[in-house]
């Protein structure tokens, strides 16, 4: 009987080891699979072997990576920009070229018609003084304006072709304009001062400074019209003929005291011709010489 009792317990008994051991094989199998998945997910730091670096998710690296990485463009995209870009600024160059032909040419025009301004006066004085047609108010103010008139002409002259010369046309420039600007005083005292006093009272005030004047004006102004002359004739372009003209008809003008009164009416006559060529020539050349 007791043999019997016994059995049973026994045979109860065996089966719960068997649970418990099962169920403590599965809680170590478990804890060992989180390690491992725990120290895949870690990146060991060498320089700091006890401590572990922080975790870098796959998002998180995703994000790195696009805020690091460059952007790069197909390299067909970047040629095709890159010639538009191209295309675009030649456009924008020519457009600008273009732009300032016009009021160059205007300006060598302008200087064109002033030219043709300073010769008709020029001829006009010349016709004045030989007795042609009558000296009157209105002749005697003109007289300055043919000075005033060649000054543009110079300028248009200079700016087109006279500063090619480099720094020795732009002296000669300098010098001939200042040469005509004090031509223009004299063409003044002449005309509307002189004309209205006696004979005695100019021969005075030819002996004191304003002859002086007169005379270093007269001496500059062939002086500067010698170097303007000489630097056109070295920047090329323009043609000798009308320069060479230009000069011989400015020596009667300039030595009006010392030469005869035909001498100084050829020489207007030279001069306003010399300008008249050199002014249609320009008229003419002002679209090609503005590019």
């Amino acid at each position: 009987m007791a043999f019997a009792i016994s059995s049973p317990s026994f045979s109860f008994r065996r089966p719960a080891s068997r649970i418990c051991s099962t169920i403590r094989d599965l809680c170590n199998h478990c804890l060992q699979c989180r390690q491992e998945h725990v120290s895949s997910d870690y990146r060991w730091d060498r320089n700091r072997p006890a401590v572990f670096a922080a975790p870098v998710f796959p998002d998180e690296e995703t994000k790195m990576l696009a805020r690091t990485a460059e952007p790069r463009r197909p390299q067909s995209l970047i040629s095709l920009r890159s010639s538009a870009e191209e295309a675009q600024h030649k456009e924008n160059s020519t457009t600008i070229q273009s732009s300032a032909a016009v009021p160059s040419a205007t300006l060598y025009r302008l200087a064109s018609a002033a030219g043709v301004g300073s010769a008709l006066i020029l001829l006009v004085n010349a016709a004045k003084r030989s007795s042609l047609i009558a000296t009157t108010d209105l002749t005697q103010l003109l007289a300055p304006v043919a000075e005033i008139l060649a000054l543009g002409l110079v300028v248009g002259l200079f700016l087109a072709f006279g500063r090619r010369a480099g720094l020795f046309g732009t002296i000669a420039f300098v010098i001939n304009f200042v040469a005509l600007a004090s031509l223009v005083g004299v063409e003044v005292v002449i005309n509307l001062v002189f004309s209205k006093l006696p004979l005695t009272t100019i021969i005075d005030l030819r002996a004191g400074p304003l002859g002086l004047a007169l005379v270093a004006s007269s001496v500059l102004f062939l002086l500067g019209t010698l170097a303007f002359v000489i630097s056109l004739v070295v920047a090329r372009g323009v043609p000798r003929i009308p320069l060479a003209i230009y000069f011989i008809g400015a020596v009667p003008v300039a030595l009006r005291a010392l030469v005869p009164e035909w001498a100084l009416d050829l020489g207007l006559v030279t001069l306003a011709a010399a300008i008249a060529w050199l002014a249609g020539w320009l008229w003419m050349r002002a679209p090609t010489t503005s590019r």
